[in-house]
């Protein structure tokens, strides 16, 4: 199955995140080993919801092919407006995961000190 052309633009975005993120922060450690961790927290707090929410909005359009009142349509675009919402709340949440774990990560590639 070839890469999709969505996750090699998500995954940059994600590495272009967290070099900004290291570079504004200049008190962060920024080691290889950090900055990988940074990446993989953030491509799952990016990376999954973003995927879920694209593979919504594909199943709503294919269902979108097959109707032809106006009000069918719309209603869908309704749906996927708040499906979409509810991803973006749950992205928000893996973030929230990833950020509270992150220093625990840090601490064990780097140590204590």
């Amino acid at each position: 199955m070839p890469v999709s052309r969505s996750f090699i633009a998500s995954c940059i975005a994600v590495f272009l995140v967290t070099l900004f993120y290291f570079r504004v922060h200049a008190t962060a450690k920024a080691t290889p080993d950090v900055v990988v961790i940074a990446f993989f927290c953030t491509a799952i707090a990016n990376g999954f919801p973003d995927y879920l929410s694209l593979l919504v909005s594909r199943a709503i359009v294919n269902v979108m092919e097959r109707r032809t009142r106006g009000i069918e349509v719309l209603s869908l675009l309704v749906v996927d407006t708040l499906l979409t919402g509810l991803v973006a709340l749950f992205s928000e949440y893996l973030s929230d995961i990833c950020e509270r774990l992150l220093p625990y990560a840090f601490f064990a590639v780097v140590g204590f000190q």
